[in-house]
């Protein structure tokens, strides 16, 4: 969420995001989200003043505890990732034993069953495109 008062902005951030996976040609890997930094296009959910928030807008703003000042111009926003969406991951990863390795026979030198892990400082990079209104239509 934006909000301005007398021209100064106030950002609030709220995240709600879990482990996920990701695979491609070359495999699988493991994406811990509790220090990844995400680079997602939010897109529009409300551009309103203070007092003509809608109902829905004012019950999100009251659930996540955030106040808002009688008089201000707010953007909601949301930025999110869709399940089989396009990204890149820009970091580096480690090998952990897989819990649920695939089945088959593994040779008598062949070493665990792992999954690359990207645990550290990673970079998940959303589809490049406009923002867009994803909650009715902008008013002029």
């Amino acid at each position: 969420m934006l909000y301005r008062t007398s021209g100064k902005p106030v950002v609030r951030t709220h995240a709600a995001s879990s482990d996920f996976t990701i695979a491609d040609e070359t495999g699988t890997a493991q994406i811990l989200v509790e220090r990844a930094a995400f680079e997602v296009v939010a897109d529009f959910v409300e551009m309103e003043r203070a007092s003509a928030l809608s109902a829905a807008g004012q019950a999100l703003l009251a659930t996540l505890g955030w106040p808002l000042p009688p008089i201000a111009s707010v953007e909601l926003c949301e930025a999110v990732v869709p399940i089989d969406a396009d990204i890149e991951v820009a970091g580096s990863a480690t090998r952990e034993p897989e819990l649920v390795p695939a089945a088959g026979e593994r040779g008598y030198r062949d070493g665990q069953a792992s999954l690359p892990v990207f645990s550290g400082e990673v970079t998940v990079l959303g589809e490049k495109r406009e923002r867009r209104w994803i909650s009715g239509k902008p008013r002029a």
